[in-house]
Parts: structure tokens; sequence; C-alpha cells
């Protein structure tokens, strides 16, 4: 059991003499003043609290109460800040009496006070503090709630608590799950019924409960190992409304259960990995996997932004409970303990019924901000994914038949592969002298090469479609002894002992004015061959094609 300090809500109206009376003056017997306790709509918001030992006060003209009160908060006031008329509501935390003043040294009177014990009052309920639309209508207000602990997430800085069953309001709107930030050691565990007191705030979106300030006075644990409030059911595939998140994508509109505890009964699909190595996030869809909008339509740009908002509203973000990058990918759960080849998940592989806490936060970096994510809360029944769309040996087209009756094309990024060291001193790539984007070291762009090439021969392909290498064809381009897709040719007819690879020359030193270009190699060896000019598709050739979106394509 935490002990928790007792918190008194003062109420006070005052009249003030004229410009001249630029002073608030607080007598508190015995007692802590707690200088986050200016609400909003408080006049004083930004006034400076400057406590001062007893016995100043009588330069103030109230000699008779210096005897007993150990504390005075002075205010100086630009008279601005300071209305004819006003109110004010604070939270002090152990006092006994408070007497109020307004005025100056020489001018003054006293406010008779309205004192409230906070213990004595209703708590309430999270669901009023959300409140029904995208921002709580309580930010800035001191609240107190009692509810129970649902996560504990030390890099969100802090835990989630949520209303008991029976605590529910009946607006589907309102959420009945909060965030508590507390970013230190906390002394809760899940299943712990508390009563929490903070101000409430907005964070990038989610609303909070601030309980930063002392937390053995702004939290008390009630009773322990209580069972959780049952997940939530939400159905992506009946979401009807979208929102625009942090990084300017559709997402469902899920404010209702913000914070909550929530299950996703529709089996859902592996759609996107990008962010798996930095984040260990991936996105989920209800329904089908989603496929790019011009595969299956002509270009139409309101087209396309129906289509992507019919996909958001079925997409959700599934992360780990940290904020840091790189960590080790068997932290998301169901994707360890550990993370090899063996066990690693591929596009279209499902989860039924994932659950965990829906918060609406960023992944710890710009490169991933905020939107509506799960994560686990690590209570109960571990998430987990089935192999719905496992690897075939080959393609379903060629089984059956022989490898020399095949043709395999691949295409593969090369993930910015340089010849030109990216190093102070070595000449710029493509035509406009940029920046090298590939290895930083010879070290380094051996390993890359030498992992290219074993990708290529493994995976054996006739026609390789390259992206991301670098912009330089036919020869040095840029001095530096090498171009890069030579080089890589070269590399592979020396890991073959034979000239097997070529690559396509398109006809001029430059493909377009970046850095990186796409490329083709091919293997000669088995009767593949360039048949006419390559042909090179940018703006020249078709108006429609925006270059400054596009690299050309060959």
């Amino acid at each position: 059991m935490v002990t928790r300090r007792k918190f008194f809500r003062v109420s006070m109206s005052y009249a003030r003499f004229s410009d001249s009376n630029r002073s608030c003056v607080f007598f508190l017997a015995d007692c802590r003043f707690n200088p986050m306790g200016l609400l909003v709509g408080n006049p004083l918001v930004n006034t400076n609290i400057t406590p001062i030992s007893s016995g100043s006060q009588a330069a103030f003209g109230v000699a008779e109460k210096t005897a007993t009160f150990g504390l005075r908060v002075d205010y100086s006031l630009p008279s601005a800040n300071l209305p004819t008329t006003g109110a004010f509501t604070y939270w002090i935390a152990d006092s006994e009496t408070i007497e109020f003043y307004v005025g100056s040294a020489s001018d003054h009177f006293l406010v008779a006070s309205d004192i409230v014990l906070a213990d004595s009052a209703p708590l309430q309920k999270i669901s009023e503090i959300q409140g029904s639309g995208m921002t709580s209508p309580f930010v800035g207000a001191f609240v107190r709630v009692g509810a129970i602990v649902t996560a504990i997430f030390p890099e969100l800085g802090g835990f989630y608590v949520q209303e008991e069953e029976a605590d529910y309001d009946a607006d589907p709107m309102t959420s009945e799950a909060i965030f508590v930030e507390y970013r230190g050691a906390v002394s809760v565990q899940i299943g712990d019924m508390i009563i929490v007191s903070g101000y409430v705030a907005e964070a990038f979106g989610e609303t909070h409960i601030d309980a930063n300030s002392d937390f053995d006075e702004f939290v008390s644990v009630e009773s322990s190992g209580n069972s959780l409030p049952a997940h939530v059911d939400i159905k992506l595939l009946s979401i009807e409304e979208s929102i625009i998140d942090s990084n300017g994508d559709y997402a469902p509109a899920l404010e209702a259960y913000e914070g909550m505890l929530v299950n996703f009964p529709e089996t859902l699909l592996i759609a996107e990995q990008f962010q798996l190595v930095r984040f260990n996030e991936i996105k989920l869809v209800a329904g089908d996997r989603p496929v790019t909008f011009t595969q299956l339509n002509a270009p139409d740009a309101d087209g396309l932004d129906a289509h992507l908002e019919a996909l958001g509203r079925r997409r959700i973000t599934y992360d780990d409970n940290l904020q840091g990058q790189q960590e080790p990918i068997g932290n998301l759960e169901g994707f360890g303990p550990v993370y090899t080849t063996a066990n690693a998940k591929r596009m279209g592989d499902s989860i039924t019924n994932l659950h965990g806490i829906l918060s609406y936060t960023w992944a710890g970096a710009t490169a991933s901000l905020n939107t509506w994510r799960v994560r686990s809360n690590g209570y109960g029944e571990p998430n987990q994914f089935d192999s719905s769309n496992p690897r075939p040996d080959v393609p379903d087209v060629l089984d059956g038949l022989d490898r020399a009756s095949e043709l395999k094309i691949v295409v593969l990024n090369v993930l910015n592969f340089f010849t030109t060291i990216d190093m102070s001193g070595n000449p710029g790539s493509g035509p406009n002298a940029l920046s090298a984007r590939g290895a930083d070291s010879q070290f380094e762009y051996d390993r890359q090469l030498q992992k290219l090439v074993t990708s290529i021969l493994d995976m054996d392909g006739d026609i390789f479609a390259l992206q991301e290498i670098e912009n330089e064809f036919g020869g040095d381009q840029n001095g530096d002894g090498t171009f890069a897709v030579g080089a890589l040719v070269d590399a592979l007819n020396a890991a073959q002992g034979t000239d097997t690879y070529a690559y396509v020359d398109p006809g001029t030193p430059y493909v377009g004015g970046d850095a990186i270009a796409v490329a083709f190699i091919y293997r000669s060896s088995v009767g593949v061959e360039v048949v006419g000019a390559p042909a090179i598709l940018d703006s020249s050739v078709d108006a429609r094609f925006i270059d400054t979106k596009n690299r050309p394509a060959v």
C-alpha cells in the first residue's frame, strides 16, 4: 500500500481594488503547495511561485499571521494578468487552514475560502475525462480516478488504467481507459486497483493523466490481483470512418477505444514489414491483401484517394513496447523469442484475435509518427501468428518443369550499391555529382558486394531488374576507377569462373539526374540477348511522366 497525502480543493473569488494591487498571497499552515495546481482558465497560469520563509509576512502588513505559518507564496503580477474580478481553483496538499489575500503590501484584503477535502469528493469517471471527441474536455484540470492497471510500459513513460466494467458509461463514443504518465520507477503492478490524481493533458493526440510531480502522493494502490476488464472487440471491416494520422496516412477512427484492452476477432494478414528491423512494427489488414491501386485501375487521383481511405480503415499497426531503434525483433510478441530466418514471418501470414492495448503513439522517431498501435501488455495468452502463406519451393507455374525449360526473371533492390565510397574527397555520383549513398568504407563495400553476389547466384535468375544502383553506365564516368553495374557483373563472372553475366548498356552515361538508377543484368550463357536499342521513359517521351516524382524507367 502506498500512503498518499491528502489533497484539498480551494475555490475562491476576488475583486481587485485598483491596478496597483498586483500581489496575491497565500498563507498556508503546515502545507506543501503544489505549483502545478494552476488550472486552465486561471489568470495566474504564468505566475512565478516563490516560497518565502515565515516571518517576512509582516512586510505585507499582516504581522499577526507570522507566528505559525511556514510558507508564503507571493505572486507579482502585471496588471494585465489579474482581471478586476475572477475566480481561482487550486489543489493544495496537506493544508489545515488556508487564507487568501488579494492586494499589495499596503492595500490588501482577505478573501473567504471554500475548502473541500478531495478524499471525500467522488472519483471522476475516465469516460467523462476522455469525452466523446478527439481531445479531452478536461485538459489542464486536476482529476482523480479509480481504475485497474492494465499495462506498464516504462519506455513509453507510464502505464495504462481502465475502469472496472461495472463503471463503464453507456456512451459507445467514450473510451474507458487512459494513459498515466510517470517517468520513473512505479510501484504498481498489472491488476492493481489504484487511485491516481493528476493533471489531464494531450500529448501527440493521446489523452493522459500527468502524475509526474510526486508518485507516492499522486497514486495509491487500493487492492492487488484484480481481474482485468475484458478485451473489447474491434472489427476493422465494420469501421466506417477514418482519420488522417501524423504520418499523413488514413487510419481507422478508433478514438472511442483509446488506451483500452482490445481484441481483433477477424483474421488479420501481414501487409507491410518495412519498419520491422528499425522499429519492430508491422502493418496488418483485415480482408484481402492490398495491391497497388494502378495494378487493377487506370491512374486516377480521386480513385487513388478512395482506395487509400478504404485501405486505411482496415489497417492497424502492431508494435512492441519499446521506443528504441534496431532493438532485437524478438521483442515483438509472436516474432520471438529469438527472430531467425527459420521462424521469420512472411507477407500474408496471419493472426486471429490479435489483442493488447490500443495506443495512439509514435515509435520513438519521426520516421514512424503517431498512429493507432496495438501493443501487447504481456499478460495472458501471447499473440501468435500462423504461417498462412508458406514460401513455395518453386512458383506454381513452374512446378514440374525442369530448369532448362524455365526463364527466371528477378526484380532486386540492391540497396544503394555504389562503387563510389561515401567518404570525404571522393567524386560525386550521377550527372550532378550528388553525394554517394552506399558503403562508407572499402570494408563495407566488399561486404555488400559479397552479399549481392551470393544472393544473385543463389536465386539462379536469368534476367535481373536492379533498383538503387549507382547511376553510372558505360565506363568510369566519375573517375573513381570503376562503375557499379560493371563491377557487379565482373564479380559474378569471377565467382562463376566464366563470362556468364552481362549488363544492358542503356546507351547513355547516366539514366536520369539522380545518384541512383535502374539497370538490367542477364545471363548470356542461357541464350538471353539484347534485341534492339534500350528505351528510356521520362518526360521527354511522355509529358505525363513527372521527372521530379519518378526516376526514368529503362
